[in-house]
C-alpha cells in the first residue's frame, strides 16, 4: 500500500537523502577555502593571513563535508526542522573559530590567532547557518548544488568585515 498524506501512519523516508559524502566534502572545501581566503583578505588585506586560513578552511571544510551527511542521516526524523535550522549557526561559529585559530598558530601568534578566531566565528556562523539547509535541501531534491556553492563564494568578502564589526559592538573600539 502507498503512504500518501490521506493515509495515516508514520511518514516513510527514502533510505537516504543526503546525497554523495564525497560530494559535500569537496563542496565545503571550497566554501571553507573560498571564505576563509577572501574574508580576511577584504577586512584585513594579509594575504599572508588569508593564505593560512584558505588553507585550514578548506582542509576542516573537507572534514565538515564528509561528516555531515551522515550525521544529518542520523537526526533525520528525531528533532525538529526549527531545532536543526538554530544549531546551524553555533556549527558555524565552532567551525569558524576553529579555522581562525588555527590560520593564526600556523602565523605563530597566540594575539593574531584569538583575534583570527574570534573574527572568524562570527563569519563561520553567519555563513554556514544560511547555507547549510538551502544546500540540504537541494541534495535531498538531488538537484546541483552550485548555486548555494556559488552564493557562499559571493558573500565570503563581507564576512569579515561582519566579524569585525560585531567585535566592535561587543568590546567597542578598544577590541583593536
Amino acid at each position: 500500500m502507498q503512504q500518501t498524506a490521506l493515509v495515516a501512519g508514520p511518514p516513510q523516508f527514502p533510505a537516504r537523502v543526503t546525497g554523495s559524502p564525497r560530494r559535500w566534502a569537496l563542496d565545503f572545501a571550497i566554501i571553507g577555502g573560498v571564505t576563509s581566503v577572501l574574508a580576511p583578505l577584504f577586512a584585513f588585506g594579509s594575504p599572508v593571513f588569508a593564505v593560512a586560513a584558505g588553507f585550514w578552511g578548506a582542509a576542516t571544510g573537507m572534514a565538515i563535508g564528509r561528516l555531515l551527511p551522515e550525521t544529518l542521516e542520523r537526526v533525520r526524523g528525531r528533532f525538529p526542522i526549527p531545532v536543526l535550522l538554530a544549531l546551524g549557526v553555533p556549527i558555524g561559529a565552532v567551525w569558524g573559530g576553529v579555522t581562525g585559530a588555527l590560520a593564526g598558530l600556523t602565523l605563530g601568534s597566540a594575539d593574531t590567532a584569538l583575534f583570527g578566531a574570534m573574527v572568524a566565528s562570527v563569519a563561520g556562523a553567519v555563513q554556514f547557518g544560511w547555507l547549510w539547509f538551502p544546500y540540504t535541501f537541494l541534495t535531498v531534491l538531488n538537484r546541483t548544488t552550485i548555486p548555494v556553492v556559488a552564493a557562499a563564494c559571493v558573500v565570503a568578502p563581507t564576512l569579515g568585515w561582519l566579524g569585525i564589526m560585531a567585535l566592535v559592538g561587543a568590546f567597542g573600539p578598544l577590541a583593536f
